[in-house]
């Protein structure tokens, strides 16, 4: 079984290497880079999920029907997630095996703000990449740090900021388990809410703020290879 994961905004795939030691060979982790980072460096920063659920599915599409897969994601990586399981669906008629989504409100909750986060100047701009944290505050104070990774931060959030569900929800034929902070901003009653969206639903809590995943690894990764191992072991 492969395990499709998706990086939050402004991230790589390579945030998902320290995870795949917690993998049995049954379990493929296949971290997934997204245009302009990583591997991919170099090429254009896609800046709206349309466009970037499309290209995903492009370069995995002929791995689809070889096994069963599940996707998984992280805040931006959640919402890639799901629309991807969607696109899936309309193409190959297939939903994925399972869905564990992390830090990410479901799409009927979320609205457009106001202040665009995108669109800010860049002090604005790193002071909201900094209350929510996952890169390092000295990265985010040099300038000549930060200009590395501005554009394609920029382009992460004008994905988020100008994602818009139009609905109805379209209900997947899977379950999905949703991992979340104690202390992020995302409530545990709007975490709830995926219930709709899936066969199934679990929900794990966890002490930390909106990267509480990278101090839980071990326990995350426990859960997805328990609900993965009834594939095998039901």
């Amino acid at each position: 079984m492969r395990i499709y994961s998706f990086p939050h905004a402004g991230g790589s795939a390579t945030v998902y290497l320290k995870w795949k030691k917690y993998f049995p060979p049954l379990l493929e982790l296949r971290p997934v880079e997204l245009k302009g980072r990583g591997s991919l460096l170099g090429s254009r920063c896609f800046t709206n999920m349309d466009d970037m659920v499309a290209d995903i599915y492009e370069r995995i599409r002929t791995e689809l029907r070889d096994e069963q897969f599940v996707l998984l994601g992280h805040s931006m990586g959640s919402l890639i997630a799901w629309e991807l399981a969607n696109y899936i669906k309309a193409k190959e008629g297939v939903s994925p095996y399972h869905l564990f989504l992390s830090g990410m409100k479901p799409p009927h909750l979320r609205v457009r703000e106001e202040i665009q986060t995108h669109r800010l100047g860049r002090q604005a701009f790193k002071n909201s990449v900094a209350r929510l944290g996952g890169m390092p505050i000295e990265m985010i104070k040099e300038d000549s740090l930060f200009e590395l990774f501005e554009p394609i931060l920029r382009a992460d959030f004008q994905i988020c900021d100008t994602y818009l569900f139009e609905g109805p929800i379209q209900k997947l034929n899977c379950g999905i388990t949703v991992f979340g902070g104690l202390e992020d901003e995302i409530s545990r009653e709007e975490l709830e809410e995926w219930r709709l969206y899936g066969d199934y639903f679990q929900l794990h809590m966890y002490d930390g703020g909106h990267f509480f995943i990278d101090q839980h690894i071990k326990e995350i990764t426990h859960i997805v290879n328990q609900t993965c191992s009834l594939m095998y072991y039901p």
